[in-house]
């Protein structure tokens, strides 16, 4: 496909040539193509401020940028950082920690006491910080077993 290719550069593997092409050569191009879309790659920011219609809590601190939609709730002492955006459903427990350039998709669900580092992006539907583990036995029945964040 090469030949009929209009592309301005192509990324392939090291052993590929072409006369006239302008070619990224690398060992692994998949990975070569996943850095070049990191490097171009700009998280669409549709909107931005925070909706009347979203909940914070008491002793939430708001970074600065942010894109809070409608029907967001922020759990007490929950601190959210610069320019991260909580599409509409998304909630977010007491005591969390969001960083900066975080993306949380529709109906994401971070539970209490969780962590969730910068440039971080988690899709529509995802539960974070919810019981794991599984449940170890106990004198022939089972106890709950939390996921622990410190």
């Amino acid at each position: 496909m090469l030949q009929t290719c209009k592309a301005s550069a192509v990324i392939v593997g090291k052993n590929i040539d072409h006369p006239v092409l302008t070619l990224i050569r690398t060992d692994n191009p998949y990975l070569g193509f996943a850095r070049v879309l990191q490097k171009f790659f700009v998280p669409v920011r549709e909107g931005s401020g925070i909706s009347d219609l979203a909940v914070i809590e008491v002793n939430v601190k708001l970074g600065t940028d942010l894109s809070i939609y409608p029907h967001v709730y922020i759990g007490k002492n929950s601190v959210v950082g610069d320019r991260s955006t909580l599409y509409p459903g998304v909630c977010i427990g007491q005591e969390c920690v969001i960083g900066s350039d975080v993306i949380l998709y529709p109906n994401v669900s971070i539970m209490d006491s969780t962590v969730i580092g910068n440039r971080a992006i988690v899709h529509a539907g995802a539960v974070i910080g919810s019981d794991g583990f599984g449940l170890p036995p106990k004198k022939g029945s089972t106890i709950r077993s939390l996921n622990l964040v410190e």
